[in-house]
């Protein structure tokens, strides 16, 4: 999936918000990194888990890239058969929360984190 990724040096700045430094020396050399994004939500399920983004976010160079990611964590939670705690919204906003976001947000919080 990274080797699709358009953007993927993205992910890996040098300064700012840096999602995975150590990727950019497998992404300067254009080889396969040594694991893919689904492979991290395989480490957060079966726990519940909610994404938030925007198609229109320039933060974020890939918008088709991103709702890619979210079927493919969908699928992981599916094997655990708790799809029903993976949560995954994508708003026509920019980089923002909107009201749609936040009131999906807070019901999602109120269901997994009640005790």
């Amino acid at each position: 999936m990274f080797s699709e990724e358009e953007e993927r040096m993205e992910w890996s700045l040098e300064d700012g918000y840096i999602y995975f430094p150590k990727l950019r020396r497998y992404f300067e050399e254009n080889v396969d990194p040594p694991f893919e994004l689904h492979e991290v939500a395989a480490l957060i399920a079966p726990r519940p888990w909610l994404n938030i983004s925007s198609y229109f976010d320039m933060a974020y160079g890939n918008q088709e890239f991103l709702a890619e990611v979210g079927i493919q964590f969908y699928q992981v939670y599916s094997l655990y058969k708790m799809a029903d705690a993976f949560g995954y919204f994508m708003h026509g906003n920019d980089h923002s929360f909107p009201r749609s976001a936040r009131d999906l947000a807070y019901a999602w919080l109120d269901r997994w984190l009640k005790v």
